[in-house]
Formats: C-alpha cells, sequence, structure tokens
C-alpha cells in the first residue's frame, strides 16, 4: 500500500524540482514519464500528468478528461500525498442506495449533525442559519461593509474556538487586527469616541490597549494571509491544505475577495478572460470544498449597474457559477434600497427621480451607523429566503442587529424620517 513520505513531498512542494517529482510519481504510482495515468479519484487511465511554465520554473498539472478537468499544483500533491477525499470514490460511480444506507448513511448524518450548534454569534441570522459546510458567496456593493460584516462573524466564531484562515487579497493585516481590536473598544464602550482611525494612528489610551490585550488572547485560531495580489485558487488551497496537516482540524476558509484572485498561469497561457476565470476559479473552489467539507466563504463584488438596486441574483450574474454553485448565497446593502419612499414620491404616484434616489443614498451612506439589510437569497440548509436587518458602525468595525425592519418608514428625500428613528434602542449585549 502507498505511504507518502511527507518530507520529501514538501521538499518537492516548495522547490518544484523536476528531477524531485520522478520518485514521487514512481511511489504513487503515478508514471514519472509523463504518459496517462489512473486518474485517483475516477480510477480510468485519462490522466495527463503535464508540466507548464510558470516564470523561469516549471509547475505540475494534471488533467483528467474524464471527471475533473484543469486541476493544478494542489491537486498534483494531493494524489501525491495520497489524501484526496474519502467521498470521492463515489464520484463517477453508480451508488446502491440500499448498501449506501446500510453502511455509511448513519455515519454521514452524525458528522453532518456536529456543526448544528455552529452559528454566527449574531441573533438574527442564527434564527435561520447554521454554518454547515457548504460554499458561502457574500456579495454587496462598495462601502457597505462587506469584509467588516465578515471579519465580525469569524470574530464571533473564533473566541468560540473555530479555526479561521482568513485570506485577504486586498487589505493587509494591520487593517483586519485595527478592527477586531476597534470592535473590542466599541464593545466595552458604545458611547466611546474612539474609532479605527485613531487605532490605527498607534492610541495608547487605556481602552485600546485593553481591548489589543484581549485581541491576542481570544483570537489564536484566527489566521489571516494578507495582501497578495497574486495568490491563485491552488495557492490557497495548498496553504489550506498544509494547515489541516499541521492543526488537524478543517478551519472555516474565507476569501476576500473573489475577484482580486489570481489566474493560474495556464489560464493566463490560454488567454481566458475575466468571467472564465471567475467561474472556473469558483468551481474548482467548491469542488475542493466539498471533498474537504468545509465551510468556504467567497466575498464578492457587485456589478456596478446594481449598487442602486436591492440584492437579486442578477447583480451576481458576473459568474454565472455563483448561483448555481453557492450552498448559501447573501447580500449586503443599504436598507433604503427597498424603503417605499425610494420609488415612489411621498404623497403622489410619481417615480422618483435619479436625482432623487442619489441624494436619498448618498445620505443613507453618511449615516453612522448606517442602517443595512442582510439578504440571504439562498440557504441550502434552513430557510431558504429571508432578511436581517444591522446598525453598521463603520468608525468603529461593529455591525448590531437592529431589531426593527426599516423598509415601512417613510423618508423625506433629504434622508431624515418623520417618524421616530427605529434604530435608536439601547444596546443589549446578546445583539453584539
Amino acid at each position: 500500500m502507498y505511504k507518502p513520505d511527507m518530507n520529501k513531498i514538501r521538499e518537492f512542494e516548495y522547490s518544484l524540482d523536476r528531477e524531485k517529482i520522478k520518485d514521487l510519481f514512481a511511489a504513487a504510482g503515478i508514471n514519472p514519464d509523463f504518459e496517462k495515468n489512473p486518474c485517483p479519484v475516477c480510477g480510468k487511465y485519462s490522466l495527463e500528468v503535464r508540466r507548464v511554465k510558470q516564470g523561469d520554473s516549471e509547475i505540475y498539472q494534471w488533467s483528467c478528461g474524464n471527471c475533473l478537468n484543469y486541476g493544478g499544483v494542489y491537486d498534483l500533491l494531493a494524489a501525491l500525498k495520497g489524501d484526496i477525499h474519502k467521498r470521492s470514490v463515489d464520484f463517477g460511480k453508480m451508488v446502491d442506495l440500499t448498501d449506501y444506507m446500510e453502511r455509511r448513511f448513519d455515519s454521514d448524518i452524525k458528522y453532518f449533525a456536529k456543526y448544528k450548534d455552529r452559528k454566527t454569534g449574531f441573533s438574527n441570522l442564527d434564527e435561520y442559519l447554521t454554518l454547515y459546510p457548504g460554499l458561502m458567496v457574500i456579495g454587496g456593493a462598495a462601502s457597505v461593509g462587506k469584509t467588516t460584516f465578515v471579519v465580525n462573524v469569524c470574530d464571533n466564531l473564533a473566541r468560540k474556538g473555530e479555526h479561521v484562515v482568513y485570506f485577504s487579497l486586498e487589505q493587509d493585516s494591520m487593517e483586519i487586527v485595527t478592527k477586531l481590536i476597534a470592535r473590542r473598544v466599541f464593545e466595552a464602550d458604545p458611547e466611546t469616541s474612539i474609532d479605527n482611525i485613531q487605532v490605527k494612528n498607534g492610541s495608547r489610551e487605556p481602552a485600546v490597549m485593553e481591548a489589543r490585550s484581549r485581541v491576542q488572547k481570544e483570537l489564536k485560531t484566527f489566521h489571516v494571509f494578507a495582501g497578495n495580489f497574486c495568490i491563485t485558487v491552488n495557492d490557497i488551497m495548498n496553504q489550506v491544505n498544509a494547515y489541516m496537516d499541521e492543526y488537524k482540524t478543517r478551519p472555516i476558509v474565507v476569501v476576500d475577495y473573489l475577484q482580486l484572485i489570481a489566474p493560474t498561469q495556464e489560464m493566463i497561457s490560454r488567454h481566458a478572460q475575466t468571467k472564465e476565470i471567475i467561474d472556473e476559479n469558483i468551481k474548482a473552489l467548491k469542488k475542493w470544498q466539498k471533498e474537504n467539507e468545509l465551510l468556504l466563504i467567497l466575498i464578492s463584488s457587485f456589478n456596478r449597474s446594481n449598487y442602486n438596486e436591492p440584492v437579486s441574483y442578477a447583480a451576481f450574474k458576473e459568474s454565472g457559477a455563483i448561483e448555481y454553485t453557492a450552498d448559501y448565497l447573501l447580500g449586503l446593502q443599504l436598507s433604503v434600497l427597498e424603503n417605499p419612499d425610494y420609488y415612489i414620491a411621498k404623497g403622489t404616484n410619481r417615480k422618483t427621480t435619479d436625482k432623487e434616489r442619489y441624494d436619498m443614498i448618498t445620505k443613507a451612506q453618511k449615516e453612522n451607523p448606517k442602517q443595512v439589510e442582510v439578504k440571504f437569497l439562498k440557504n441550502r440548509n434552513g430557510k431558504q429566503s429571508f432578511e436581517t436587518f444591522f446598525y453598521y458602525h463603520n468608525r468603529n468595525d461593529v455591525f448590531r442587529v437592529s431589531a426593527d425592519d426599516p423598509r415601512g418608514y417613510s423618508m423625506n428625500y433629504d434622508g431624515s424620517r418623520e417618524e421616530e428613528n427605529p434604530f435608536e434602542t439601547d444596546i443589549d449585549d446578546d445583539y453584539i
């Protein structure tokens, strides 16, 4: 039986030395002369191993015409390590349901059920949502708080001991840590005048130092790969695979954000277009997520044409793969986008003008806290579609639950509300 030599595999992983790979191939039963080989997933002799130029060096990819098409460095290393996921043996094969129910159904149910208590830490979401393994795509327009919202959720999970691996492809580690510190300062004193800019400017206020100490103590399972615009899907999978090897656990994985994942050298060599690259990246990540039974969260930007429209499937149409591949699909938007006065001028049957809608959005963007709706379009493991509402304190990097639905509150065109502001409530620690 094949037993991988992990030291030799790691040497190859870091060096990509063409001589080192031959012995590894031979030990794994893969033809070192790069002829067709048995695919480790479907077992058919349709696996082709190829050398691909990447800069001055070469990488090794494999493709299976029967099941997987283009894999990549991760897939090849997975084959060498012998860690293709156990459920992959069913791929492409007929399953006898009677036999499956006798042999595996109960164990699969038991595995799935162990995540039944994994929640976001936000009471309004947790009423309808459980974070089972799957692919979650979170979209939204610019400045609506996508990154802050996800960091808040990851913060809640890490405080409960969940492992989180966060790929911040745009922001560096300081940005993420600043958000975590500013949130704790706010939690300790919601009336504080200390905001995220003061934290970035090196404030040594006692509240900041206490928050820094709490972050260090509470987030030992929160890991960030930050500020690299060159990361490909293969890099993401390799890093998480190594993390799982080291920590012997399946982390929650976040990629911030989808459109910044770099194309592989193979994509570049065949001049793949943006939509094609995004589609292939999503499919590769979904396949990998399913094989490893991970919760994978992808943050996605919206098409600019959808910035001033309510969240819908159309906003994710940049990639057709998102709508059909995601297990959870949700978007963040300013609550004003579904306020009745946004569309029909108050007291009339006249539609609002572009200028009137622009003024309302501009006013809503400037509010602190902003009123933000989190709208679920798809949820495979719970209520299929629902809306929840939050305060977004952007200066403090905090999302807080709102108990009220602000969409029915009439607004004037300057953005002010005639009724009492439903968001002016005392803070309940259960809602942080």
